[in-house]
């Protein structure tokens, strides 16, 4: 015999996931349209919107001779924190599960140990306002 249609079992998981989706509107959809409004927007230099653009911002910075140069630190300053890190991380797995892994173990908690220090310092801090 079929259950009778509930509203309130269809309705459940979408109540389960808005508090989400509300934080994603929130911190991430409404930003990314206020930076598509204004890459398409004359901006002043203190941040006021001043009228429509269109791609004018885009051809202005397109067209920039310093625009290669960025967009190539970029790709090389990417490439490099990925390989460096994978591979910094592989070889820190290593030895982590190296046969002397006494000797690891024991840096390892020393470094942990002073980060943990490091870490809980900035609590006893003053805080300064600028």
């Amino acid at each position: 015999m079929k259950k009778p249609y509930k509203l309130q079992s269809t309705a459940e998981p979408y109540l389960w996931i808005l508090p989400s989706v509300i934080l994603m509107a929130i911190f991430i959809i409404i930003p990314i349209g206020f930076v598509f409004r204004m890459a398409f927007s004359q901006v002043t230099k203190s941040g006021l919107i001043k009228g429509f653009a269109g791609f004018a911002n885009f051809q202005k910075v397109l067209g920039s001779s310093k625009f290669t140069m960025v967009l190539k630190n970029t790709v090389i300053w990417t490439i490099l924190v990925v390989v460096l890190s994978t591979v910094l991380g592989f070889i820190l797995a290593l030895l982590l599960n190296n046969e002397f892994n006494k000797k690891i173990h024991f840096v390892t908690k020393w470094i942990f140990n002073r980060s943990d220090k490091i870490r809980t310092c900035d609590l006893y801090l003053p805080k300064v306002a600028l």
